[in-house]
């Protein structure tokens, strides 16, 4: 049971950490914004593609979850002294 929740935990932020990466690269990428009246970069529509918003979207409650249960064992260790 651990080692398969380990193992999703490890290919969700492996999964979350390469659609974060790509797109910081394809923003910045000329290719994927113009620059507008007032010189600020304006990105284009498809720079996020589908499958990485629903990537991100799907993946983020499984980081809610890790979180609160790491930050619920903290406070158990450190107001009991055990798990």
């Amino acid at each position: 049971m651990v080692v398969y929740t380990l193992l999703i935990c490890l290919l969700t932020s492996f999964t979350f950490h390469i659609i974060i990466i790509t797109l910081y690269i394809r923003s910045r990428d000329p290719q994927w914004y113009h620059i507008n009246y007032f010189g600020e970069k304006v990105y284009e529509k498809g720079i996020v593609k589908q499958i990485e918003f629903l990537g991100i979207f799907f993946t983020l409650p499984f980081f809610l979850l890790i979180g609160a249960f790491f930050v619920s064992r903290l406070i158990t260790i450190i107001m009991f002294g055990h798990i």
